[in-house]
């Protein structure tokens, strides 16, 4: 089932294929977004959350679901599950941690960028540093987000410049 928004209602519709530009085609029940869908209405951007800590993963989640227009399409507790669910899942933003075991953010970034390099990336951290940042943007990541530093409106902030350069 895909979630159509027609002027900021949702309606529940089922499609039997979509295609996403310069992806693979979305299967049924999978998120499709950035699309057109039929009579024009706006299928919403797909969000995959990367965060060892299941708390925060959900005060992230609630925080996004606020805003009608993003679906959170998964979750994933590292990086190596990261980068098997944006495979699958072919997300428009990944949020990322720095620090998660198995495979930390950086390291997941930079596998992201070379398997879906229209994927945009965000990181998340603890750590807000100059240096952390230019590691990040050399990873591939153009947006460092502070946990400390009032996120929930950094990630709206960020999360809303995304869907207007990508609507342009």
């Amino acid at each position: 089932m895909i979630t159509v928004f027609y002027l900021g209602a949702k309606t529940p519709r089922l499609e039997p294929s979509l295609l996403v530009a310069d992806r693979r085609p979305a299967r049924l029940g999978s998120p499709a977004s950035s699309l057109l869908g039929r009579c024009g209405a706006v299928l919403a951007y797909t969000i995959l959350i990367v965060d060892d800590s299941a708390v925060i993963r959900r005060l992230v989640r609630t925080t996004i679901e606020r805003n009608s227009n993003w679906n959170i399409c998964g979750e994933a507790e590292n990086g190596a599950v990261a980068v098997e669910k944006v495979k699958e899942l072919c997300p428009d933003v990944v949020i990322l941690d720095l620090q998660m075991p198995v495979m930390d953010g950086m390291a997941a970034a930079r596998q992201i960028a070379l398997i879906a390099p229209k994927t945009e990336m965000l990181m998340f951290t603890m750590h807000n540093s100059e240096q952390v940042a230019k590691a990040a943007r050399a990873s591939g990541i153009k947006t460092v987000i502070s946990k400390t530093d009032a996120p929930a409106a950094q990630i709206l902030a960020f999360l809303k410049t995304y869907a207007k350069v990508s609507a342009a």
